[in-house]
């Protein structure tokens, strides 16, 4: 082996050892740190095998009265003065009794305007201008909720977030 070459292989053998070094000094502290944790941490503790947990319960759904069709509602009125109504909506002991409106083309509409078109802050639950009532599987009803413990329009909804309450106004009804 030539000189040069033993100085080189003594400059990259040098070079090395100094990376070595300056990584294990960069990372003692951290190692110091992790090893002083360990130490002070608490003893491991044997415990008892824990105790089966019992199965839940299942719990029966809500009985439901057998549904008693309501007379069928006649819209013929109600199509005269608007003939976007398409329906009627309406929970028991909640103010949600209310027409149902679709305007073509038009999910904002009815957000702030009432039966006759006027303008109304409060306005009147609609369906999506693109689900077809007769022919849709899911329908998407939109109506204000006015707050928490208002029952203006659709605030009363925000009852059914307690078991209870759906437990006692299971029916919501859409009659077309």
């Amino acid at each position: 082996m030539s000189q040069q070459s033993r100085i080189l292989a003594g400059v990259f053998c040098s070079g090395m050892a100094a990376a070595l070094i300056a990584m294990a000094a960069l990372q003692l502290p951290n190692w110091l740190q992790q090893r002083k944790m360990v130490s002070e941490s608490p003893p491991v503790v044997q415990t008892a095998e824990p105790e089966q947990t019992p199965k839940p319960q299942v719990t029966a759904a809500p009985t439901v009265q057998p549904a008693v069709t309501p007379e069928p509602r006649d819209f013929t009125a109600l199509l005269e003065r608007n003939p976007e109504v398409i329906g009627w909506i309406k929970i028991d002991d909640t103010d949600v009794d209310l027409p149902v409106m679709q305007r073509e083309g038009d999910n904002s509409y009815y957000l702030k305007h009432d039966l006759d078109g006027n303008w109304d802050d409060l306005g009147l639950p609609y369906l999506d201008y693109e689900c077809d009532i007769q022919r849709s599987r899911h329908l998407i009803l939109y109506g204000h909720n006015m707050g928490v413990g208002d029952t203006v329009r659709f605030s009363s909804l925000q009852n059914y977030r307690k078991p209870e309450y759906y437990q006692e106004h299971p029916v919501i009804e859409l009659d077309t």
